[in-house]
């Protein structure tokens, strides 16, 4: 994987699907009983003119594509995480078959600024769906074996009480974004 790569993916998985999962709460909010808070954004995303739902949907563009650049800041070293003169670094690895590749490496380029050019060039991508489906219940293995980084879909631990990704014969279900947040 190269930083470029990286970049594209993240924003797929972060700001892009940040965008369409809020959307797709708000035309048809998530569970046998959505929150109250849930409904009475619906109400009011239904209840909009359709030129104010672009400029909502435009807000929350902004809005999604800002949090990701802040942290990508973060991560590059340029926005503080720490008060006092000395400040620590943070290290991004990426790690696939024994090689490691840093990613945010101030040699080679910021994060940042890769990612901001590739907001202003591109527009969102919606998901797209391809081996894994929507709740589709296997083990962790063969789901992520499946996943793209473009499919809009999370692994959840089918266990209730596992909080972390489970072991890769465990079993999980593939949720699509806007849904695993509201878990």
């Amino acid at each position: 994987m190269t930083t470029t790569e990286f970049v594209q993916a993240l924003k797929i998985q972060t700001s892009d699907a940040a965008i369409f999962g809020t959307i797709q709460n708000l035309e048809h909010p998530p569970g046998r009983k959505p929150r109250e808070r849930d409904v009475m954004l619906s109400r009011w995303y239904k209840n909009l003119s359709e030129s104010d739902r672009r400029l909502a949907n435009a807000a929350m563009q902004e809005a999604a594509e800002l949090a990701v650049f802040s942290f990508l800041c973060i991560l590059d070293g340029v926005s503080a995480i720490e008060n006092g003169h000395e400040k620590g670094d943070l290290h991004l690895t990426y790690v696939k078959g024994g090689e490691e590749l840093l990613l945010n490496n101030p040699a080679e380029g910021c994060l940042h600024d890769e990612y901001n050019a590739l907001c202003q060039s591109s527009d969102p991508l919606p998901p797209e769906r391809l081996a894994v489906q929507p709740y589709e219940v296997s083990s962790v293995d063969h789901l992520r074996s499946g996943q793209s980084s473009a499919d809009g879909l999370d692994l959840h631990a089918v266990a209730p009480e596992e909080s972390r990704l489970p072991p890769s014969d465990a079993t999980a279900m593939a949720l699509p974004k806007n849904e695993h947040r509201k878990l």
